[in-house]
């Protein structure tokens, strides 16, 4: 070997030894550092309660998103004091819950994470990647870091060490025109249209908001001009392509703008005044009247409320979009009854929407009568123009609704016409195979020509021949979720699910008893109710928990995170 591959060959070995002793020390300061984030809290420091998963935790089946059991933990007085954060959402699977853990987790900051998930995996095939939260080499990511300044790009490390949200420069209300949104200390925003689903944090001059509803958080750039008592805000990015400014402040030219002023100088009766006043105002009318209606749902004058959404809902002049939220203010009132009509009105619609299709599944579950929308359904379906997708909506609605096995599995059928690969096949059938076997799509499938026939049952196979990923793809995520929320300092609380699976309920289990995570049973608990109370009072058709299934289900967690806060 000449002199030159010796001295490469010395120079190599020297720059492994230097990485394996240099990865040696990042492993041992990664583990201490994770040793002193899970040191308890000082005394007075913020609690935040993270609560994620799927349509269990984002609270389907509720008559509105205050009865789901994060929002039933936050007004336990177990947990006095203590926020709670849901960015729970239908549909989501492990794996995609565990995608989406550390980006919450950065932005949220919290002491406890509720994890309910798996419900979703045995039709989603499996396909996650399950690397998230586990050992990685840490002088690759100081290489990464190292590259990043080199570049003089986005620093890494900047994400995960976001600032509180009381300390943003951006805090408070602004508004352009009658519009406004409001950043809040605690990390939530308000709009003009009601709460957002989600939370926020900054970073240098970047906003990042987190939204339930969104697969990828939004990113907007932002900068503040003027002096302490006149500023605008410019944003940029996201729905804002142009730098769009906002000037401080609630606006304050209309009543309903004045009223929204009063509510956030806590002068509830002053409100209440512009309100009554806004609504002798045609344009005002409809805003005026929906705030005025919330405010007196949570006053407990709920049917001085409904009165008022009634006398709305029956003026003739409301836009789909404002139907849609008196529908939304009924239900929060407890007029189900009242709801219907409203529905079945937005159903009769001349126009099919995407928004008529969302406000329709969201609220079918709530109403005191399904046959009634279920025929407004098939009126639509038969005589309305929509899209493919629209129809598809609506069919998967129907298969839900309907209890006649026949009819919903007709139902299935026709969906499998318009899209073999359509989510809502896969979902029924894997959820309820017993109801819809084989042979009732052959004999539906009889009377079409050979290829449509095979198509449909090629789809009907494919739907119910994909992996099971309730195994060991869900150990791996959940215990993937433990350690990523133990690295953030926060402790993790495994919740199995309140109905469903018994294999479902036993893997999580396992991952709660390998990993030395907290656990909630609530499959065994509601298993011990449902003992000496019918399945109806817990659970709506579709085996979401109804308001008094998630009201036990929020008790149950509150009191065992309560239990674990303490010790902390």
């Amino acid at each position: 070997m000449s002199r030159r591959l010796r001295k490469i060959g010395l120079v190599l070995v020297g720059t492994l030894g230097a990485l394996v002793a240099l990865e040696l020390v990042l492993q041992v300061g990664a583990f201490l550092l994770r040793r002193s984030a899970a040191a308890p809290a000082g005394a007075g420091a913020d609690v935040t309660v993270l609560c994620v998963g799927d349509s269990f935790t984002y609270g389907l089946g509720a008559a509105d998103p205050s009865q789901s059991y994060p929002s039933v933990m936050a007004r336990s007085p177990r947990l006095a004091g203590v926020q709670v954060i849901n960015l729970g959402w239908p549909g989501q699977d492990s794996g995609r819950v565990l995608g989406r853990l550390p980006d919450q987790l950065a932005t949220t900051r919290p002491s406890a994470v509720c994890v309910l998930a798996g419900y979703n995996d045995f039709w989603s095939g499996g396909e996650v990647d399950v690397a998230h939260g586990g050992f990685e080499l840490r002088t690759v990511r100081l290489a990464r870091l190292i590259l990043a300044a080199l570049r003089g790009g986005p620093d890494e490390a900047a994400t995960e060490a976001m600032r509180a949200a009381r300390d943003a420069p951006f805090l408070g209300a602004w508004h352009a025109g009658s519009s406004y949104f409001e950043f809040l200390p605690d990390g939530s925003i308000d709009t003009h249209e009601g709460p957002l689903d989600g939370v926020f944090s900054w970073s240098g001059d970047r906003i990042r908001i987190e939204l339930r509803s969104a697969d990828e958080p939004l990113e907007l750039g932002f900068r503040i001009e003027g002096a302490v008592t006149d500023r605008t805000l410019f944003l940029s990015g996201g729905p804002f392509p142009q730098p769009l400014p906002w000037q401080e402040g609630l606006p304050g030219a209309t009543l309903v703008d004045r009223a929204r002023i009063h509510v956030r100088n806590g002068d509830l009766e002053a409100a209440e005044r512009d309100w009554r006043a806004a609504l002798g105002d045609a344009a005002l009318r409809g805003p005026a009247a929906l705030a005025l209606a919330t405010h007196l749902t949570a006053s407990d004058r709920a049917a001085e409320a409904v009165e008022l959404l009634r006398a709305l809902r029956d003026d003739g002049t409301r836009q789909p979009a404002e139907l849609f939220r008196i529908g939304d203010a009924l239900l929060a009132a407890g007029a189900a009854a009242e709801a219907e009509e409203v529905v079945l009105a937005v159903a009769a619609s001349a126009e099919v929407t995407d928004e008529v299709v969302r406000f329709l599944v969201r609220t079918a579950l709530q109403l005191p009568d399904i046959s009634r929308l279920d025929a407004a359904i098939r009126e639509s379906l038969a005589t309305r123009t929509m899209t493919d997708a629209q129809r598809i909506g609506l069919l998967g609605l129907r298969a839900s609704i309907v209890d006649d096995d026949a009819a919903a599995t007709g139902v299935l059928f026709e969906v499998a016409r318009l899209d073999p690969d359509a989510d809502v096949l896969r979902r029924t059938l894997r959820w309820h195979r017993d109801r819809h076997p084989r042979s009732a799509f052959e004999k539906l499938a009889a009377g079409l020509d050979a290829g449509e026939r095979a198509r449909v049952l090629d789809a009907y196979d494919r739907a119910l021949g994909g992996e099971d990923a309730t195994g060991e793809v869900l150990g791996a995520n959940l215990e993937a979720a433990v350690r990523q929320i133990r690295d953030a300092g926060a402790l993790p609380v495994l919740l199995t699910y309140p109905g469903g699976r018994a294999d479902l309920a036993a893997t999580i289990r396992e991952v709660a008893e390998r990993t030395g995570a907290d656990l909630v049973d609530a499959y065994a608990a509601f298993a011990t109710l449902l003992r000496s109370r019918p399945r109806a009072d817990l659970f709506v058709a579709d085996g979401h928990c109804n308001d008094a299934g998630y009201a036990e289900l929020g008790r149950m967690v509150a009191a065992r995170v309560g239990e674990l806060l303490d010790r902390r």
